[in-house]
This record gives structure tokens, sequence and C-alpha cells, in this order.
């Protein structure tokens, strides 16, 4: 029994040696709670401390890191013990202070610097460094400095100063950063692009705040550049002033209601978002046309206002508004005037595809939302024409396409085609030109650089000749798509008569193909063609035109199309009449010329008119052209050719009926276009006054027989059958039938 007592007394010994006690076990735990704890601490009050003191000791590294990874020399100071006044912070995101920043100039630029600025405040958010990390443009969410001087280079092979690491050969721009908040007090910038053909100074002020994750904030907004230079080789010079106060408090509680112009195309109505188009000054918005209804739409921010004067070459720009951002533009309204030697010019400075024109001035309201501009052109005044309208351009309409699209409606009082006259090749000389065919060569790369989709409907369209009565109205579908050009539903008016058809012009490849359809119907021909005769005169030819045309061509300009055009032109005379006179001197039929002379010019039915021109290759000859009337049969026959610009026709008169005294021979017509010869065949004209000159020898009376002339009927009558035939024969087929 005392065994057993010992044996428990001895276990429970060693167990008591064995197990501590629960208090020792607790201490021991809160010993390593209070080491983590007081470690942690330390962590923190060395955190806390060094964003205090702004880890001032990280400047020289932090230049250092960053020079090797932009491969660019990093400063925060110009010498090593200025550095000390660096501060940078992490708490939040990358915050760094310094009284300078340079960062310098590729090797292979002459430049100073790429940036040089003092009194710096850099702020990066985390994620916007994660996204530039993943080759996404930078966006740096505040950068202030009191006085900064950048120069940016692109050389014609891709390099860019303002690009680090990899070098791209590439033209295409290169991404630029961004910024949430910019501000410089005093900024110079020097931009030079070889690519571009652009060498610009300029020197801002600014402040430009970001407002997308403020909730109360109240951002005073300013900007005032002036830059001096070349575009494109075109001298350049911009005066741009910005201000206002951009305010997220009103953005999320108020609603904005400007008038603005409801943009339209193709007449259908567009309730797009539109910016406010007020400023400051008060600027004035036109207001739209009574058959549009004014909108009223909500804004993203408030606007701050905008006004720009840009001249670059001969063109010039005023533009007052508002804009939602003043450095980044992406979204701005308001009223502009521009003008400039040629629309194409400027076109080219924003990479639209506009027509060459003669000089121009426009105005009216803009409106760009993002990559979509829409513009209502109050008036757009090109020479002597008048023209207005409303468009909308895209810079990317289609996924599988990266060109733009140009759509809306083109209206007007007034077109001159000779305001349009460069556009086809044609431009004014003061010295003679030996042909009239223009030869100046077609862009026919603009046409590949945009899509467009235009309603045109103009109320007076001038064919620059004093000679053809203008089109009243003109109305078609203009169409530019994957580089072919066409005009649609053609319809227009003139001399009481109809004009439709299509037309087209591919500039796919190296040459343009032409393909021309039109038809035409009741266009009276006495007013079409402007004839000047004397009070109570019949005019010379009167009757109503019926016809149609088919041709083909292909070359790089106006002349090469034409001298290569095969195809039918086809148009017959209904209810016509000619001068008797006309007819008369035509078939040299003296007698009777001198007895209408005396009695007075009447008009002579034609019973038949018709011509049929055959092309092929430029060279047009007459299948057929016939005019009948009951005194005689007029034809003609040869060719013109538009390859060579020569003329050689002849016209010849079958008289029905007998006349005393008439020379008849063929009238011929030669030359150039240039410089037309009218003559007589000479042959015919011989032998009767030989053969006169020689029985009046014999007789005096019988040198008159020779003169005589008893009429070609049965000729007369051929001629005239065949032209009914042929009156009776394909005009009334469809359009596409030929």
């Amino acid at each position: 029994m005392n065994e057993k007592a010992s044996q428990l007394m001895s276990d429970s010994a060693t167990q008591a040696l064995v197990t501590p006690e629960p208090s020792a076990k607790f201490s021991i735990s809160r010993r390593w709670l209070y080491l983590l704890g007081g470690f942690f601490m330390v962590i923190v009050a060395g955190v806390a401390v060094g964003e205090y003191l702004g880890w001032p000791f990280l400047a020289a590294p932090l230049a250092r890191e960053l020079t090797a990874k932009l491969e660019r020399r990093v400063s925060f100071s110009a010498n090593e013990n200025a550095e000390n006044k660096v501060s940078i912070r992490f708490l939040g995101g990358l915050r760094l202070n310094s009284p300078l920043l340079e960062i310098a100039a590729p090797s292979w630029s002459k430049a100073p610097h790429l940036l040089l600025a003092n009194d710096v405040v850099l702020e990066l958010r985390y994620i916007d460094m994660w996204h530039a990390y993943r080759d996404e443009p930078l966006r740096i969410k505040r950068l202030q400095a009191n006085s900064l001087d950048a120069h940016l280079e692109r050389f014609a092979d891709g390099r860019a100063s303002w690009q680090f690491g990899k070098i791209s050969t590439s033209n295409n721009s290169v991404a630029i950063p961004t910024f949430g908040r910019l501000q410089v007090n005093k900024g110079v910038l020097s931009y030079k692009d070889v690519p571009l053909q652009t060498d610009i100074d300029a020197d801002f002020s600014l402040v430009n705040g970001d407002n997308n994750k403020a909730i109360n904030a109240s951002v005073n907004t300013f900007l005032k550049a002036n830059a001096t230079g070349y575009y494109h080789k075109l001298p350049l010079k911009i005066e741009l002033v910005s201000s206002g106060t951009v305010s997220t408090k009103a953005v999320s509680t108020k609603t904005a209601s400007p008038k603005t112009a409801s943009m339209t195309q193709n007449g259908t109505h567009h309730s797009d978002k539109v910016s406010q188009a007020l400023d400051a000054k008060n600027i004035a918005i036109k207001q739209v046309d009574s058959n549009r209804s004014d909108i009223k739409d909500k804004v993203e921010s408030i606007p701050i206002t905008l006004d720009l004067n840009a001249k670059v070459g001969r063109a010039a720009l005023i533009f007052k508004g508002t804009a939602a951002n003043a450095l980044n533009m992406t979204d701005f309204a308001g009223h502009f005037d521009l003008k400039g030697p040629s629309m194409a010019a400027v076109g080219d400075l924003f990479s639209v595809t506009l027509p060459t024109t003669a000089e121009f001035n426009t105005g009216g309201l803009i409106n760009k939302q993002g990559g979509v501009w829409r513009v209502k052109v109050d008036n757009l005044d090109i020479g002597a024409s008048h023209l207005n309208g409303d468009f909308r351009y895209a810079t990317s309409y289609d996924a599988d396409k990266s060109i733009p699209l140009l759509s809306g409606t083109l209206g007007g009082s007034k077109l001159l085609l000779t305001d349009l006259g460069p556009a086809f090749g044609t431009v004014p000389s003061a010295v003679k030109r030996v042909k009239v065919l223009p030869t100046r060569p077609f862009d026919l790369a603009s046409l590949r650089a945009m899509d467009a989709d235009i309603s045109v409907d103009i109320k007076y369209v001038d064919l620059n000749t004093s000679f053809l009565e203008p089109l009243r109205p003109l109305r078609g579908h203009l169409q530019l798509k994957s580089g072919i050009l066409s005009l649609r539903d053609l319809d227009a008016r003139t001399a009481e008569g109809r004009l439709w058809g299509n037309l087209s012009l591919d500039g796919r490849g190296s040459k343009a193909l032409w393909d021309s359809n039109l038809r035409w119907d009741g266009v009276k021909l006495e007013r079409w063609v402007k004839q000047v005769r004397d009070d109570g005169l019949p005019p010379y030819i009167s009757g109503r035109l019926k016809g149609q045309a088919v041709l083909k061509g292909q070359g790089i300009s106006t002349a090469e199309i034409l001298a290569t055009l095969s195809g039918n032109i086809r148009s017959e005379l209904r209810d016509g009449a000619v001068s008797h006179f006309v007819i008369e001197v035509a078939g040299l039929d003296l007698a009777q010329s001198m007895g209408v002379l005396f009695e007075g010019d009447d008009s002579l039915p034609v019973q038949c008119g018709i011509f049929d021109l055959i092309a092929k290759e430029g060279t047009f000859r007459p299948h057929v052209m016939v005019v009948d009337t009951k005194d005689s049969v007029v034809w003609v026959d040869g060719s013109l050719s538009l390859a060579t610009e020569a003329l050689n026709l002849r016209v010849i008169v079958l008289p029905k009926d007998f006349s005393p005294l008439t020379l008849r021979a063929p009238l011929q017509i030669r030359g150039s276009f240039a410089n037309p010869e009218v003559s007589l065949e000479k042959q015919p004209i011989g032998v009767k006054l030989a053969s006169s000159l020689f029985l009046g020898l014999l007789n005096p009376l019988a040198g008159l027989i020779p003169l005589f002339d008893y009429g070609d009927t049965k000729q007369a009558k051929n001629r005239a059958s065949g032209c009914e035939a042929l009156m009776h024969k394909g005009l009334n087929k469809p359009l596409n039938a030929q």
C-alpha cells in the first residue's frame, strides 16, 4: 500500500515538472505578441516618419532607377546637395515633390532636354501605372509646375523623343500621356515632326482639371496659348484662350438645356448629345431652320469657354464656343468661321477628303463628341456659289474598317461649276492653251481615304457656259465607298425638261474608271441652247429633245477619260422647227436666201430630227445625224476626236425643190476644239463656177444653167425615210437596255 502511494506521488511530481502552469504558458504567448506588435509599430512609425519627411534618401535611387527604366537620364535637382529637398510619398499612390525635374533627350536628339520643369508636383495612381506597364497610354493624375520647357521631336524613321524603350519605325501617331490635372504657370513647347512636316514653337499657361472622381470639387480652368511655326510646310499661327469653372456638384444635380442645332443625316433627325453652345461673351448660336426642332440634352460636364483664332497658310479659322476639357479637346461645341484657298487644302489639315475648289468662306455650328463630328454649315460661299448643309463625320464607323465616314445633306441656292473647276482638273490660265480639255491628274488616293454618303439638293447649277441654260434644281445621292465615287438617282430639271441617271468614278486602281448612264426628255432646245436673235424672229432651232447616253472610259485626268470614251449617244428632236434662212444659207441657195432675207425669216417644221453618235477610244462618229424639213434634208458625217481634240465634220444639205441660183457644196468643219475652221468643199463649187464661166462665154444666159438646182428628191427622201425609221427604234427602251 505504501509502495503504491509512493508511486503515485512520484508520478505526480514528474507530471508537475513536465507540464507548466497555465499562467506561464500565457506569459510566453504575450511576450511574442509584444514583440510582433512592437515590430509592427516600428514599421508603421518608420513609414509615418518616411511619409512625413518625404523619404529624402530615396531621391537618388529613384532617379537612378528611372534612368535605367526609361533609358534616359532623370534628375530631380541641378546638383546633389539639393536632392534632400525632394519628397516622395507612396500612400494612396505615388506623389513626387521636387524643386526640379529634368528628363534628358534621347541620344540621337540635338535638343537640350525632353522636359525641364521647376517646382514640380507629380501624382500617379498605381492602377494607371499598371495599365502603362501593359502597354496602354500612361495617365498622369496630376502634374504641376511653376515653369516647364519641353522639346518634342519625331523623325522620319518613326523615332519619337517622348517614346521610351523600344523604338517604333511606324509613322502612326505615338500615344502621348494624358493628364487628370495639368497646371503650368509658364510653359514653353517646341514640337518638330518630320513625317507631318511640322515645326511649331508655343508658349502657354494652363490650369486644367479632371473632375471625373471628385464629388464636390470646383476647379477653375484656364488655358492661354500662342503658337507659331509650320504645319505641313504651311505657315502657322494660333491664339487660344479658354477659361471657366468645372463643378462636379453642378453636373450631378443640374441638367443643361442650351439651344443647339439638330444635326441631320439624309434628312433624318438625330437626337444625340451635343455640348453647350454658350460662352462668357454670350456667343449667339444661330437659330436653326424652322423645320428643325431645338433639342434639350443632358451633358456630362459643365463646359468651359473656348476662343480660338488659327491661321495655317491662307486658311483661317475662328472658333467661339465651349469645351468639356480645354486640354484634350475631345468634346466641344460652338460657332466657327473658316476660309481658305481651297476646300481640299483645308480638308488635308483634318485628314478629310474634300474637293479642290476656288477660294471659299464658310461658317456655322460645330459639335464634337469623341470621334464623331457634327457640322451645320449655315453658309458655304465658294467663289460665286452659295451652299449650305448638315454633316456628320465619324472617324470610324465600321468594325472592319478604320477609314472615316462623312454623311449628311448638301444644299444651296446656287452652284457654279467654274467654282469646282479645279476638282475636275480645270485651272484658270492667262496663257492661251492649245487644248481645252482639262489635263490635271485626279487625286485618286483621296478617294480611298474616306467613305461618304451625301444627299444633294441644289436649287440652281450654272454649267459655266453662256450658251446652256442652268439646271434648276439638281438632286442626287453622292456616295464614296471603298474608292468608288458615284452620283446615284441624279434628277435635274432644265428648259422645261428632265435629266436623270447615274454616274460613277472608280478610283480603286491606278487609273480611274468612268461609267455614265444618262437620259433626258422634254428639254426645250430653244431654251436650253441660248440663241440671240432680233425681236420677232424665230429661234434658229427649236423643239423638245429626248435621248440617252451610255459611255465608259478610263484615265488619270478628265482629258484621258474623254480620250478613251466608248459607247453611244442618241437623241431625237420632237415638235421641232428650224430657221428657213439657216437651211438656205447652209445649202448655199443664194436665190432663196435673198428671198427669205427680204421677206423675213420663218420656221420650217422639222419632220424628223435625230442624231446617233458612236464612240470608240475617244472618237465620235455619226451613225446618223439628220434633220428633215419640207424644204431640205440636212445630214452630217465625219468624226470628232476627244483624244486629239480634232474636228473633221461635213454638213450636207439636199434641197427638195427647184432653185434658180445655188452653189450647193458641203460645209467642212475642221481644226481643233480651241481653233475650229469652217469652210466650203472647193471641188463642187469650182466645177460649177468653171462650167458657168465657160457657158457664159458662149452665151451669157447659158452661164446660169450650172447654177440651177432641181433638187435631189430621191436621195432626200431616202435620208428622210431612214430618219423616221430610227426615231421609232431604240429610244423607248429602258435605260439599262443598251
